[in-house]
């Protein structure tokens, strides 16, 4: 039984994924962006900042490894699969994680639409709760270029270190679907 580990950039699908996970599948489920929030609050001296992900590599990988060593003994210990998402973790950081081999890593981005398309589909999409929801749309359209941007440079490191990559913006049910199906044939296997 493998732990699942579900990166990508904001707004893919991580946490919509990993809640199917959790219902369909009875995975324990462990948010990043809840540690990350909580450093940023409590111990701002760390430079564990949401405000400036460009850092997370650095100041957050130390943690982020712990976490994972943590939920990889809780899995040989406990019998108890977790499902781990989050947008701070590269490819690249993932791939020198010490447990990676004992991870079924999938990232989620959305690089095959133009910022515009992205931009109309969160417009319609959107609720009132969502971080995107009250952002000026000259805001939301630098949010959505850059998040093509990113999924862009994911997808290249997926390619790279060989991990999954899955483009949610088209077709993002029957995509989700498609994760969710493969994550359960291959999450036990050892």
């Amino acid at each position: 039984m493998k732990n699942v580990y579900i990166g990508g950039v904001t707004r893919a699908g991580k946490s919509t994924l990993t809640l199917k996970l959790y219902h369909e599948l009875g995975f324990s489920v462990y948010e990043m962006d809840t540690i990350v929030h909580s450093f940023t609050k409590v111990f701002p001296g760390l430079g564990i900042d949401e405000k400036h992900p460009e850092n997370l590599d650095i100041t957050f990988t130390p943690f982020a490894y712990q976490v994972l060593k943590c939920c990889d003994m809780d899995r040989k210990y406990g019998k108890v699969k977790m499902a781990i998402n989050g947008c701070q973790l590269s490819p690249k950081v993932l791939y020198n994680a010490p447990v990676k081999d004992d991870l079924l890593i999938v990232f989620l981005g959305m690089s095959n639409v133009t910022p515009k398309y992205l931009f109309n589909t969160f417009k319609q999409t959107q609720v009132e709760g969502d971080w995107t929801f009250n952002k000026k749309d000259e805001t939301l359209l630098k949010i959505c270029e850059n998040i093509i941007e990113d999924s862009k440079k994911i997808k290249q490191e997926c390619k790279k270190y060989e991990f999954l990559y899955f483009d949610t913006c088209i077709n993002r049910q029957e995509t989700l679907n498609e994760i969710f199906y493969y994550i359960k044939a291959n999450y036990d296997k050892s």
